[in-house]
């Protein structure tokens, strides 16, 4: 599981709704990209793509530096009614109107993840360090139904995130108020208890595995500077064979180590 992923991808569906004129048609990862083909008002699908993570020491890989991609696509399949200047005006995508919902959808879309002053908002620039590239592409999207195409554009945030929670640690900062977020929620409320659950009591991890997983350590090295004992079937591990010319080949453990040292020879 990988918590900065899905909880960007749950942070922008909440910060979209309600912010753009496709209204509450925002959906998160939907196996239909336009599921209810009776109702022509522009919809949101957010997906999330790539997850990179680069930088890592030892095997670390929760405090790497990650870059997650967001694909956010936008249809625009009937006309919508746009208040300017408290005229309503029609634009229809059937009479060259299309672009020019998209485009306004997309501009709402950045000024929402820039200036919106919704908690969803405030909680995704939290998570979201920078972004680093945008890429979009223009199609057509068929609608079976209605037997026509309607214009589509699915625009890629790759962006760089905060570094998912280490395993078993409290919950605070970001996560801490990114949870009692999703409390709050009535519909998101279990998966707020799910996070919470993963980030505080993932399975029955004993402080010694805790502190080796946040430095990215092996059981060895972990073994070595005290973090934990060695373990019983480890005793052989410390073992190691010696090779001399006038001694022959004999074998240093924890029981005879001390009998290879050379003698000291400080006065």
């Amino acid at each position: 599981m990988s918590i900065a992923a899905l909880t960007l991808q749950y942070l922008t569906v909440q910060a979209l709704k309600g912010q753009t004129l496709a209204g509450d048609n925002v959906l998160g990862s939907p196996t239909d990209p336009h599921p209810g083909e009776d109702d022509l008002k522009p919809i949101i699908n957010v997906f999330t793509g790539d997850d990179d993570r680069d930088e890592l020491e030892g095997t670390d890989i929760l405090g790497a530096n990650r870059e997650i991609e967001i694909t956010i696509q936008v249809y625009a399949p009937g006309a919508v009614s746009v208040d300017v200047g408290g005229t309503p005006q029609i634009i229809d995508p059937a009479d060259s109107g299309g672009d020019i919902l998209i485009n306004m959808i997309w501009r709402q879309i950045e000024r929402t993840f820039q200036a919106s002053d919704s908690a969803w908002a405030r909680l995704w620039r939290d998570l979201v360090v920078s972004i680093k590239k945008v890429t979009s592409q223009a199609y057509l999207f068929e609608l079976d139904k209605q037997n026509a195409r309607v214009p589509a554009r699915e625009i890629t945030y790759r962006v760089s995130t905060l570094s998912d929670p280490p395993y078993g640690g409290p919950l605070e900062y970001f996560w801490e108020r990114l949870v009692a977020a999703f409390k709050s929620d009535p519909y998101l409320a279990p998966i707020g208890q799910w996070l919470e659950q993963e980030i505080t009591a993932p399975g029955n991890l004993t402080p010694a595995r805790k502190a080796q997983a946040a430095l990215g350590l092996s059981d060895e090295t972990a073994a070595a500077i005290g973090i934990m004992p060695l373990a019983d079937n480890d005793a052989a591990a410390t073992a190691f064979t010696v090779s001399d010319e006038q001694a022959g080949t004999f074998t240093v453990d924890a029981g005879n180590a001390d009998d290879a040292l050379p003698p000291d020879e400080t006065p």
